[in-house]
């Protein structure tokens, strides 16, 4: 929960049918998600200056009645003022440095986890904006005083400027380059609508033909009473109509709340793209008087729409003692998404490592790392938010498989034989549009679970030995409980053999069909999963897995990926449908070029499979 977001209101009228104004005091603060905040500082004993900026043109003529800060409790600190100002300025005073804002400045006090403030004489925001902000000097270094502001794992141009005394010696834009916002928050009266709701965010939508769907979007709040529903009509494809939405959790009177809804939407039969306005009509039963109330982007109708598994792939390394914080991560995403998540690790200087660093995937800074899908570095625990304790792989990894994948991929992994020393992976992909000229390709991870050991090999390091601040979070506690080194760990989805891990050179055309399934077919000999000393890494065949992997060869990002476990218990290679159709007949293998190759050897070949029935199948394939 935030440390603090209150709420001071005048009377409002009551929710009638006919929209109407209310005078009120609403919250305007730069967080959207309370599960972000966390501290933050420089570590040092030094004079902090932190602002947001209030530029919004809807609240031009609105007064700043107050202001109101989350802090730790703390004696440790003084001089602490609170500020207006139109411009970011400093003047030196006996050779130091020091904010002089131009509207108004106010000494306070912290009282308990908080420092508010109520203006005297409220200011009114005028065309040009304000700053807001709050200054203080940290007179001991201690825990609190050492991380003393509060701040929301999230950017925003406005959301944050700072200047300090000894770091950050001139004011600065300092919300990207810290990775948050502000959690103060600004009361803000006037009069208000009670009810106003616009659409803020609406990208491309995407559908099944033939089956009813979701418009994604972004509400945001501008109006002074809570929002619980809304009622909206869609306009698409010739279809028209109106529908009631229940929030799922109630959108307070913050001034730019903001909540995700999925609204229901009916089918549309052909495919194609197509205009798709959505308005927000009323807001709790009430007209809505919101200016934003409608938007329009393009539903886009496919002929199926793919199950996007982003992958993470993870670098690390029993030597490395913040690395244990990823082997929880990725075991908490199998737990709580073993359909969905995929994910590898890659470990250095251990006895699991098979590939140096300058063959990872990825160019890596250091140990730990995670990737996802190649293109966004993140944390194997903490996701994007390194500023708190707590576990949130799984947010930035559902946000990536919400995003459309242009293709599917399946993958079938089973035994060649009863001696199980080599596998047969297929890998299918299907794209929902006509592609051409493009550069895709596959690549394929054998992946092995439970490996484990004895002795000082098998110690993995440990700095998180006693750390109080994951006592209350999820699956960190054999780490936190155990000493500097931690013994019988078994290791899961650790990467113990690839084919080319950027991709197959040929393995896909470069023309795909709408629809149509492009097949490769790779073969693992589990005799070459060896790691960097030349010694077998596979502990118990039964517990293999391969991971599919659809890159871009041209960015080297990967577009979808999947994973299936290897058969077990050995058999013969022949599926069911090969069975039905009377067994194989006859295999023979053709080059690039199409000429028949009577003994294939290593490479990139065309198999091509007659059956008893008299049915032919095709497929690429790679042999070792």
């Amino acid at each position: 929960m935030k440390l603090s977001r209150l709420l001071s209101t005048a009377v409002l009228s009551a929710v009638t049918a006919i929209p109407s104004f209310a005078q009120g005091t609403m919250t305007f603060d730069y967080v959207t998600d309370e599960s972000l905040l966390a501290r933050w500082g420089t570590g040092k004993k030094e004079n902090y200056d932190v602002a947001i900026r209030i530029s919004d043109a809807n609240l031009v003529g609105k007064q700043i009645t107050g202001v109101t800060v989350p802090f730790e409790p703390t004696a440790d600190i003084s001089g602490v003022k609170v500020w207006l100002s139109k411009e970011l300025t400093l003047e030196t005073v006996d050779g130091v440095k020091q904010n002089a804002p131009d509207i108004v400045s106010v000494d306070a006090e912290l009282e308990g986890s908080e420092l508010a403030v109520t203006f005297a004489e409220p200011y009114t925001i005028t065309a040009d904006g304000v700053y807001v902000g709050y200054s203080f000097d940290v007179d001991k270094l201690t825990e609190a005083t050492a991380y003393p502001l509060v701040l929301s794992a999230e950017t925003h141009p406005d959301g944050l400027y700072l200047h300090s005394s000894r770091t950050y010696r001139s004011w600065m834009a300092a919300s990207e380059t810290i990775g948050g916002v502000s959690a103060m928050s600004v009361s803000i009266a006037g009069d208000f609508y009670e009810s106003s709701v616009g659409i803020d965010a609406f990208g491309e939508q995407y559908v099944e033909a033939g089956k009813a769907g979701e418009a994604r979007l972004t509400l945001v709040q501008n109006g002074s009473t809570t929002v619980t529903s809304v009622d909206y009509s869609y306009d698409v494809a010739g279809l028209t109509g109106t529908d009631h939405y229940e929030l799922t959790e109630p959108l307070g009177p913050q001034y730019d709340g903001k909540t995700s809804v999925a609204l229901p939407l009916p089918a549309v039969a052909e495919i194609g793209s197509y205009p798709l306005t959505v308005t927000i009509t009323k807001v709790n039963g009430t007209d809505n008087t919101n200016a934003a109330a409608s938007a329009t982007t393009t539903l886009n109708v496919l002929p199926f729409v793919p199950v996007h598994r982003p992958l993470l792939e993870e670098y690390t390394g029993m030597w490395c003692g913040y690395c244990p914080r990823g082997f929880v991560g990725l075991e908490l995403m199998n737990e709580k998404y073993p359909d969905l998540f995929v994910g590898v690790s890659y470990h250095n200087g251990d006895v699991l490592e098979i590939m140096r660093t300058n063959e990872f995937p990825n160019d890596i800074p250091g140990f730990p790392d995670a990737w996802l899908d190649r293109v966004h570095e993140t944390d194997a625990y903490h996701g994007d938010n390194l500023t708190s304790y707590d576990f949130s792989l799984d947010d930035v990894y559902l946000a990536r498989a919400a995003e459309i994948a242009p293709a599917s991929v399946d993958v079938t992994a089973h035994w060649n034989d009863d001696s199980q020393q080599t596998i047969d992976v297929t890998g299918t992909v299907t794209f929902v549009k006509d592609v051409s000229g493009a550069d895709y390709r596959l690549a394929y991870i054998l992946v092995a679970d439970d490996l484990h050991g004895e002795g000082p090999d098998w110690m993995q390091s440990n700095y998180f030995s006693g750390d109080t601040g994951y006592a209350e979070s999820e699956g960190m506690d054999v780490f936190v409980n155990g000493g500097s080194s931690v013994s019988g760990l078994h290791y899961n989805d650790v990467a113990v053999l690839t084919s080319d891990i950027k991709g197959i050179e040929g393995s896909l055309p470069s023309d795909f069909k709408t629809g149509v399934a492009e097949t490769c077919t790779y073969q693992f000999n589990v005799a070459d999963a060896v790691n960097t000393d030349g010694e077998p890494i596979i502990q118990d065949k039964s517990k293999l897995r391969v991971v599919a992997v659809l890159v871009d060869a041209d960015t080297g990002e990967v577009i979808n990926s999947n994973k299936c476990d290897v058969d077990r218990g050995g058999g013969t290679g022949i599926s069911a449908a090969e069975t039905a159709k009377g067994g194989v007949k006859s295999i023979e293998y053709f080059d690039a070029s199409g000429r028949k190759v009577t003994a294939p050897s290593g490479g990139l070949y065309i198999k091509s499979v007659r059956y008893a029935d008299g049915t032919v199948k095709t497929s690429k394939v790679v042999l070792r």
